[in-house]
């Protein structure tokens, strides 16, 4: 993904879905978050990194970065120990809201920027932080901003930032446990191309062993066209507790049509995340026809839009399923830089690295570190 590519992948989440887009809770999903709670995890999220670098040995405060501020959740709690805040974003719908929510314009400014190279001075900055933001990126262009981070900080400075670097990859399940019934409860028969739509599946272990919690297990989805697999990664649902043999869940999968239009095959199937699709081992898929239409012209309303979508009926059912966003789940991607690279590049950039924190924040399935360094 380049960086065009990746703006404007954040620039649709931000016109779509800006609060889910940059905290992803099935709780936050579609306009779900409390806009209150939302910031006060930014709050929380400062308060902790204030913990973390004074902790190491940094300083925090005075004149900050905010790389990759989205709406503006941490620079809000930043606001709270910082005498000014800077946050920039590639994405523009998202500097647009974060402007719109700014508690602080006196103190905090948000800056749109689609490029390598930060908008700003050398040593302009005591404090550059960035969460959940750098491991959407690929890694020459994580490892371009980390050199950006340094220059901008003045010598003494404190960078904090965080970045997976590994995935934690599960226990594999033993073959004989790996296979399962699906079942399609609703579907729907079209979607335009790009568009987001629902599975309602219910998942069965015809298995002989109990599918266990903490191996990221989940149902997810391929694209097919033609017999041929287009689309491999898509939608995800997390089996959300150990299910013993003969026992059944209930899954919502969310899909994102192809972005050409034509007719397809929506395949669900198993996967054990960083292992294997169940299907390599002998588990039946379910394959589903559905047609991908073209997608609605620029010109059309977004009230035209919404009608559009809630007409889309359900294969079983026909039930109403309106799309909520035009970007899928699976468009959001997560890259992981090693930690030792990590080190190594701040080190070759300027900076003493004080602490490689593990935090968590890259979600189940991945090694995450807070990286707490000084400019030299």
């Amino acid at each position: 993904m380049t960086l065009s590519e990746n703006a404007a992948t954040w620039d649709a989440l931000g016109a779509a879905d800006p609060l889910w887009a940059v905290l992803s809770t099935d709780q936050g999903r579609d306009g779900g978050w409390d806009e209150a709670e939302f910031f006060a995890t930014g709050s929380a999220d400062a308060a902790w990194l204030r913990g973390l670098v004074e902790g190491a040995g940094g300083a925090f405060g005075g004149r900050a970065l905010d790389f990759g501020c989205g709406v503006g959740r941490l620079s809000r709690g930043l606001a709270e120990h910082a005498d000014r805040v800077v946050g920039v974003d590639v994405a523009a719908s998202m500097i647009t809201q974060a402007r719109a929510r700014n508690q602080h314009p006196d103190r905090v400014e948000f800056v749109h920027n689609v490029a390598r190279d930060l908008p700003f001075d050398d040593g302009e900055f005591d404090l550059v932080v960035s969460l959940i933001v750098l491991q959407h990126l690929p890694p020459a262009l994580t490892i371009r901003y980390l050199l950006e981070f340094a220059r901008v900080l003045r010598p003494g400075g404190t960078l904090a930032v965080q970045l997976p670097s590994a995935p934690a990859a599960a226990e594999p399940l033993p073959a004989h446990a790996c296979h399962a019934g699906i079942e399609v409860l609703a579907a729907p028969d079209t979607l335009a191309a790009g568009e987001v739509g629902w599975v309602d599946v219910r998942v069965r272990n015809i298995s002989r062993a109990e599918w266990p919690t903490g191996r990221l297990l989940k149902l997810g989805n391929h694209w097919l066209a033609g017999g041929k697999l287009v689309v491999r990664d898509d939608g995800r649902f997390d089996l959300p507790a150990a299910i013993p043999p003969g026992h059944a869940v209930d899954a919502r999968l969310r899909v994102c049509a192809p972005a050409e239009p034509g007719p397809y095959q929506l395949e669900l199937d198993l996967v054990q995340e960083f292992v294997a699709w169940w299907a390599d081992g002998g588990s039946a898929t379910v394959r589903l026809p559905l047609l991908v239409t073209p997608p609605a012209p620029a010109s059309t309303t977004a009230a035209a839009s919404t009608t559009a979508a809630a007409s889309t009926t359900a294969a079983a059912g026909g039930a109403a399923r309106p799309a909520a966003r035009p970007v899928g789940d699976s468009a959001i991607e997560i890259h992981p830089v090693r930690r030792d690279v990590v080190c190594a590049i701040l080190e070759y950039a300027g900076c003493r690295v004080l602490r490689a924190e593990p935090d968590g924040l890259a979600g189940p399935g991945w090694h995450s570190y807070t990286y707490v360094a000084v400019a030299r």
